[in-house]
């Protein structure tokens, strides 16, 4: 799944337990918690030392900081998207290139953000955690 849709829309469905085999298969289930407004699922994905860097580029750091973050996303009214881009992998380091839409309306004004974002993934023990999440990108 490195390259294609990874999720969009809310469905029905729930998200099942994380798939954390590979980098790709991490990236796409933690796309579809988010995209699923299932916050509570999205530190299943997580390393506990993770960190998030929000669009002013603030870090935030460890695993229920960052679930606080994203869980703003899953705000009613507001429409996700995530679409796979590339991943490069070397050894257990992994970094997944990902483009997210952000649409919503307020008070009868449509918004889109959009945004190439990364998560950087470490493999220990067999099993994929992101350590880096910056949905937005890096500022300069």
């Amino acid at each position: 799944m490195s390259q294609g849709a990874l999720a969009s829309g809310r469905g029905t469905s729930k998200v099942k337990a994380p798939a954390a085999d590979s980098p790709e298969a991490l990236a796409g289930s933690l796309a579809a918690a988010l995209v699923e407004g299932e916050a509570a699922a999205v530190g299943a994905f997580l390393a506990y030392d993770s960190r998030l860097l929000t669009p002013d580029g603030t870090e935030v750091r460890g695993r229920r900081g960052v679930v606080s973050v994203l869980a703003q996303l899953a705000t009613p009214g507001q429409r996700l998207s995530i679409e796979a881009g590339q991943t490069i992998r070397t050894g257990a380091v992994a970094v997944c290139a990902q483009r997210w839409t952000l649409r919503s309306e307020t008070a009868g004004t449509p918004f889109e953000r959009r945004s190439t974002g990364f998560l950087v993934l470490r493999c220990e023990n067999g099993r994929w955690w992101v350590v880096i999440a910056a949905p937005w990108g890096v500022g300069s």
